[in-house]
């Protein structure tokens, strides 16, 4: 996993991220999760047309697949 430097001007945070994890566009949507923190391209969050009422009505619901822990 990368780092990336944190500065503080005292009123914002800013966030200085490696090169290869930069974000095409200049806004994000910033969301606090527990401890962390979730970045999503705007471009990516933008809303869906209306799917109709009898869209996933049914499904199969698969096992969830083992998963490594993100922050050890």
């Amino acid at each position: 996993m990368q780092t990336a430097s944190v500065t503080d001007d005292g009123e914002c945070q800013s966030v200085r991220l490696p090169p290869d994890i930069h974000f095409d566009g200049d806004h994000v949507f910033v969301k606090r999760v527990g401890n962390a923190v979730m970045l999503v391209p705007k471009r990516f969050a933008q809303p869906f047309e209306p799917v109709s009422d009898d869209f996933m009505v049914e499904r199969v619901q698969h096992p969830q697949a083992p998963r490594e822990t993100a922050f050890e």
